[in-house]
């Protein structure tokens, strides 16, 4: 994989990562559809366990399952074959092969989400490196707590980002050729929307910000400034400024997706058992701080809810 960045002009609170193949790439992940021989940009998604589990916004990947997807050209066309990637980034270039770096498209083998929300868990297909499971690092921590109005948040995302397929005719391979604008940008929490903001658009818990999302960002990590975990997950932007030269942007709450069924391989089973995120946050398997102790599941049959404790006591249900 060839790798680069290209430098932008920007604005305060939203700063370009300059050094490709940082640390936080190999956690924070661009995704991407390739469809026959395209490589089609996304959005942005963060891994939360070393086996793979990644976040990312649902309308970021449910175009990939209807096969529609915007085109170079701005156009859209249905494909008859379109598979989904994240693309991993390092910076240690690969040593069988001098001037390429080490990384490249990693499966997402699977996805859940609800309908009620734009958040969806996704799966990345685990690979052998010298025989042994490969490992994700997981740096990142949940805080599914609701963030309040005056906190600093702090989002980051791919923005802007270019790929394609070329082949390498010294070495006679097939090379992804990646060029990115990555970028931290940080806001106020403005509002906090506990049920909905409308009941079109963001018809789900989620709040207001002043940060910068440009497109490529949705489904990228939103970190509270007073915990340091990920409350949210860019969801929507306006793009424009207001007359205090602030932004409008939004990010969906993480707390309400820590209902949604997953499907993993737990405790050294060898098959597959169906389990919430909040519990396997309850179990050690993806890391939170001590916010998610505000949630009860609820089960009602084969449906499954779940009630924040600081909403019930004052009177508002989720």
């Amino acid at each position: 994989m060839r790798g680069s960045n290209e430098p932008l002009q920007v604005d305060p609170g939203f700063t370009p990562l300059k050094i490709f193949g940082h640390q936080f790439q190999q956690t924070v992940l661009p995704i991407f559809a390739i469809a026959e021989g395209d490589i089609i940009p996304l959005g942005t998604g963060f891994v939360i366990s070393q086996d793979g589990f990644m976040i990312t916004a649902k309308h970021v990947i449910d175009e990939v399952f209807e096969g529609r997807l915007m085109r170079r050209d701005g156009s859209r066309r249905v494909y008859k074959d379109v598979q989904l990637y994240a693309m991993y980034i390092t910076n240690s270039e690969n040593p069988e092969y001098p001037g390429l770096f080490t990384g490249g498209q990693w499966p997402i083998d699977r996805a859940w989400y609800v309908p009620e929300l734009d958040i969806a868990y996704c799966w990345l297909k685990q690979a052998e490196i010298n025989g042994k499971p490969y490992k994700f690092e997981t740096s990142l921590y949940l805080s599914p707590g609701l963030p309040k109005e005056g906190e600093n948040i702090l989002g980051f995302g791919y923005y802007k980002s270019k790929a394609s397929f070329t082949h390498n005719r010294v070495r006679d391979m097939r090379v992804v050729d990646y060029s990115q604008q990555t970028a931290f940008t940080s806001g106020k929490v403005a509002e906090v929307f506990r049920q909905y903001r409308d009941m079109h658009l963001l018809n789900f818990p989620c709040f207001q910000t002043t940060a910068r999302f440009d497109s490529g960002m949705s489904g990228g990590p939103v970190f509270n400034g007073a915990t340091g975990g990920v409350c949210g997950v860019i969801c929507d932007s306006f793009g424009e400024t207001d007359e205090k030269g602030e932004y409008t942007s939004y990010a969906s709450s993480i707390w309400p997706s820590l209902a949604i069924p997953l499907e993993a391989r737990i405790e050294g089973s060898t098959s597959l058992t169906s389990i919430t995120p909040l519990e396997c946050i309850q179990k050690g398997y993806f890391k939170a701080d001590e916010s998610y102790r505000e949630l009860d599941l609820v089960r009602s049959g084969d449906k499954i809810s779940i009630r924040m404790k600081e909403l019930a006591r004052n009177d508002v249900r989720p």
